[in-house]
């Protein structure tokens, strides 16, 4: 290479730099992204001699980025989804053992809803009111109205959202799993959940049930929650 193993002067330094400078300002670029295309395309693949690695580490040995790095750093990274890091990429992937609605709840996509509904709540319980600040830290839960097990299609809806701080969040009917049986919501959700199976099931009904059929499945699984609606119904609360 031509500049390699050569020292520049402060002053020559200083006149690359504010070159830099003018055509970021110009081009919105400090090196032309096509340029960084080709030398991508041109090193893909291709590892570095153990000479070349000693000399990087090296170079980096004692070095630690300052607080602002840092900062940038985490706000480029933030939001964005890491594919190199998840899945089969990942070091702890042990073959695909997490449930899926634990990995739902872990993914980016939750993260990004969960944040939203705080948002739009302005971070403040909207039971209590209570909100972090003047020292006191508040823990905040994003609290589905309808519950996250039972719509699939409002899972990611920022209006089923609704702030909750973790005491009142675990007051709620749903929280955890538990669900009070002889409460009028449970049964409404109960037919709401059949008219949903009924919505998603095939236009062609077998004449027997297969156990291997998702629509047979459906069926029974129906059939499960209409003898719950008939057990419940009298227990209703009366108005």
């Amino acid at each position: 290479m031509i500049f390699q193993n050569r020292k520049f002067s402060k002053k020559t330094k200083e006149k690359m730099r504010q070159k830099a400078l003018a055509r970021k300002e110009k081009f919105g670029w400090i090196v032309n992204p096509e340029t960084i295309k080709k030398a991508r395309i041109n090193n893909l693949g291709k590892k570095l001699s153990k000479e070349r690695s000693d000399k990087l580490h090296a170079s980096w040995r004692g070095k630690h980025h300052t607080k602002k790095s840092k900062e940038k750093i985490r706000l480029g990274h933030e939001g964005k989804p890491k594919p190199w890091l998840r899945g089969k990429n990942s070091v702890n992937w042990k073959g695909g053992i997490t449930p899926i609605e634990k990995a739902i709840r872990k993914s980016l996509k939750y993260k990004n809803w969960r944040k939203a509904v705080f948002i739009k709540d302005n971070y403040t319980c909207q039971e209590c009111g209570k909100k972090s600040g003047n020292g006191k830290k508040v823990i905040l839960n994003a609290h589905h109205l309808k519950p996250f097990s039972l719509f699939f299609e409002t899972r990611f809806d920022i209006n089923n959202g609704k702030t909750l701080c973790i005491d009142c969040h675990s007051k709620t009917d749903t929280y955890g799993g538990k669900m009070d049986l002889s409460d009028e919501l449970f049964v409404d959700l109960l037919k709401q959940v059949r008219l949903e199976l009924h919505s998603r099931m095939g236009t062609d009904i077998c004449s027997e049930l297969h156990f291997d059929c998702f629509d047979c499945k459906t069926r029974m699984f129906i059939g499960f929650i209409n003898s719950w609606i008939d057990i419940l119904t009298p227990f209703k609360p009366k108005k």
